[in-house]
């Protein structure tokens, strides 16, 4: 006889049952336009998600769980498109589509995602209207598949903070800001858990204060001491996994600690030129030809 294993989660604040387009999310100013159930959570539920503990979530924040999508697109969208959204959401997207475009408007928005989790076959997902970086993007993807696509198009500058892939990586691309951190007392981490030979990671502005790589070993240290220790010693520690893409390409890069061997070099002699390079950078060997 086969086991069923049955998991009954107990969510606390609103349920909408999304059938039709533009439902509204319970305590936003935004609509769900796509199949499964909506749900609602407070705050400290992020903890339950994996990476939830490095999100910088502020009180108020509202956790907006959607479960049952199928394999189509699915788009977080303001209620009022001409008034926008300034609403601060973590979205939780327990069987993800293909498709997840988050919209709080590209004139008038200026949202916050402090902590974005998708799992399931993701391969694009669209963001805009943000007011300020993307906090910590977390996609539960399958190794074997090609890889997800992450944008952020929000005009206003906005990138984002911290990027984790349990599966391959296709492309990170922030066409009006960067990545990693404000400092290196809070730096960003890209770790990219599968080898992703064609992958970009594509930025207007630098990529700075941010850690990228394929592993940590968070029994050793967190990810924020990982990239701490790798400055202070200047090379990639042990518990720092290498990992492999394509390209890196920004106009400004560092402090920051390479930890993947780019297979698209970029020459020394660029350097002023392309790029500018800001010291200091851990792992500058992975891709210096």
């Amino acid at each position: 006889m086969k086991k069923i294993l049955i998991v009954l989660t107990v969510l606390t604040v609103g349920i909408v049952m999304a059938k039709g387009k533009g439902d509204p999310i319970p305590g936003t100013d935004l609509i769900y336009d796509g199949s499964g159930n909506v749900f609602t959570d407070t705050v400290d539920s992020i903890n339950n998600y994996p990476y939830g503990e490095y999100a910088d979530a502020e009180p108020g924040t509202v956790v907006v769980i959607i479960g049952n999508t199928g394999s189509k697109s699915c788009k977080i969208q303001p209620a009022d498109g001409k008034k926008g959204s300034q609403d601060s959401i973590a979205l939780i997207i327990e069987d993800g589509p293909k498709k997840v475009q988050i919209d709080f408007s590209q004139s008038k928005g200026s949202g916050k995602i402090p902590y974005l989790y998708i799992k399931g076959n993701a391969e694009k997902v669209l963001i805009k209207g943000m007011g300020e970086d993307v906090g910590l993007v977390v996609i539960d993807n399958n190794p074997s598949n090609k890889g997800v696509q992450l944008q952020n198009i929000s005009k206003k500058g906005p990138g984002f903070k911290s990027i984790i892939t349990r599966g391959k990586l296709k492309k990170a691309q922030s066409n009006h800001g960067g990545f990693g951190g404000e400092s290196d007392a809070d730096p960003g981490i890209i770790m990219i858990g599968t080898d992703s030979p064609k992958a970009q990671i594509q930025g207007k502005d630098a990529i700075a204060n941010v850690l990228i790589c394929k592993s940590v070993d968070t029994n050793v240290y967190s990810l924020t001491e990982a990239y701490a220790e790798c400055i202070a010693t200047t090379s990639i520690v042990a518990e720092v996994g290498l990992g492999k893409i394509k390209m890196l390409k920004t106009k400004a890069i560092g402090p920051a600690v390479i930890a993947v061997d780019v297979s698209k070099k970029i020459k020394e002699k660029q350097y002023g030129k392309k790029i500018k390079i800001t010291e200091l950078i851990v792992g500058k060997e992975n891709f210096v030809q």
